[in-house]
């Protein structure tokens, strides 16, 4: 009886998380909280989330037009096709930080990798490298915060433009508040400052990735105080940080810390660590047990 006594009161084990060759990450309840996405690494799957995000506030971003799924009233907003009237039509998930200006911060994305190869023997680069072997970029290119609804030829045709005040009140929008020219990009008044907070969200975030330059600093600063946060910016903060598990402080009037909480380890230096996450062993690319790997019965990471 004794010795089932002390059976009873043994405290349970803690759980963990074991990754092969040699790594074991101990799993508690009080888990950190980042400052970054550390919970969507798929922009796919970042698209289908966005959908609970917008869920009845159908408003497109630059030009306010309203919308049904990915179907776009221009009527609504008096917006009009500039160049290709079909993408016009339909929305699009808008990284209001360009993809290329984080992506060109990492090596993948301008050198290429050794396992960055296609099924011909060629050798690519760019963002689908960078997507394949690097799990920061996939964490920084999925950030909710960091994405908007847009009508896609906007999208298009803004690019990886910067933001400026531009001269001039010449529109080829037709009603909508938007300039687009000399690789520069002038958003309307009304989410100036909805933009400048989510360039110091992701500056902040995810640190050493020069996403605002010095001269852009000043811009985003005045933006950020000529349009103030307002009740849809801040239920939308709510409905990411309740799915994406992290907290934009630029939108709430914290000051955010200087030295953000960030992973200490994002991804291996052969890429992404790839595993199921039921049974909850994982595996870095390089070790055998990675390419036994199947879907069932869990998930991968990839």
């Amino acid at each position: 009886m004794e010795g089932n006594s002390r059976m009873a009161t043994r405290p349970a084990p803690t759980p963990i998380l074991v990754i092969s060759c040699c790594i074991v990450l101990m799993l508690t309840s009080m888990l950190p909280a980042f400052a970054q996405n550390t919970r969507i690494d798929s922009f796919n799957r970042a698209k289908k989330l966005l959908t609970q995000v917008f869920a009845g506030h159908a408003i497109e971003f630059y030009c306010e037009c309203s919308h049904a799924g990915s179907e776009v009233d221009l009527a609504s907003c008096g917006s009009e096709p500039k160049k290709d009237p079909d993408r016009a039509k339909r929305i699009e998930w808008e990284h209001i930080v360009p993809a290329e200006a984080f992506g060109q911060s990492f090596p993948e994305w301008r050198e290429g990798h050794p396992s960055c190869v296609d099924r011909k023997g060629k050798s690519f680069k760019g963002r689908n490298c960078a997507r394949k072997m690097s799990t920061q970029f996939r964490y920084m290119e999925a950030d909710l915060y960091n994405l908007q609804p847009a009508i896609g030829e906007v999208n298009w045709l803004r690019s990886n433009y910067s933001m400026e005040m531009i001269p001039g009140d010449k529109r080829e929008f037709g009603a909508c508040d938007i300039k687009i020219e000399n690789r520069k990009i002038q958003p309307r008044p009304e989410i100036r400052g909805d933009i400048a907070r989510t360039y110091m969200y992701m500056h902040w975030a995810y640190p050493g990735h020069g996403i605002i330059s010095r001269s852009n600093q000043k811009l985003f600063d005045a933006w950020n105080k000529e349009d103030p946060v307002d009740d849809w910016e801040r239920e939308r903060a709510r409905r990411i940080e309740a799915i994406q598990g992290n907290r934009n402080p630029f939108i709430w009037g914290e000051a955010p810390s200087t030295s953000p909480t960030t992973p200490a380890v994002v991804a291996s230096d052969n890429g992404a660590i790839v595993g199921n996450k039921r049974t909850k062993v994982y595996h870095r690319p390089d070790c055998p047990g990675a390419t036994g790997l199947t879907e069932e019965p869990g998930t991968l990471y990839e």
